[in-house]
């Protein structure tokens, strides 16, 4: 079956050949100019010697310390965001750092302290 296949494929080759000829007798068709040679290719070890030298190999993915590993999280009304939002677009502090800001004076307040707890008891 393999063998009736290729005889199948040789057979075409040679009919497609043929035709072609037909179409374009010796001396009538314009010759194809030849195409350029190219120059033979370095050898791999040439071409790896003009490349410039890799980079070191990374070290493996190595976890840093965040400045501030824990999250907490934080539901607001859109008013107190949208406060929040504009104070960024203002001065270009994050509202992240505006709330650990807020944080920090908290606990080294007494009297903010105190404050911000009797708020807290109506914001619950």
């Amino acid at each position: 079956m393999a063998e009736q296949a290729k005889a199948t494929t040789r057979t075409r080759a040679a009919d497609l050949g043929s035709r072609i000829a037909a179409l374009h007798p010796e001396g009538t068709a314009e010759e194809a100019p030849a195409p350029k040679a190219r120059a033979p290719r370095a050898p791999r070890a040439a071409r790896a010697a003009r490349m410039p030298a890799a980079a070191p190999a990374m070290p493996a993915a190595q976890k840093t310390p965040e400045r501030w590993p824990e999250r907490i999280s934080l539901k607001t009304d859109t008013d107190m965001k949208r406060a929040l939002e504009q104070a960024r677009l203002d001065d270009r502090i994050e509202v992240t750092a505006r709330i650990r800001a807020m944080i920090q004076l908290w606990q080294e307040d007494d009297r903010l302290r105190a404050r911000v707890d009797r708020r807290a008891r109506d914001l619950r």
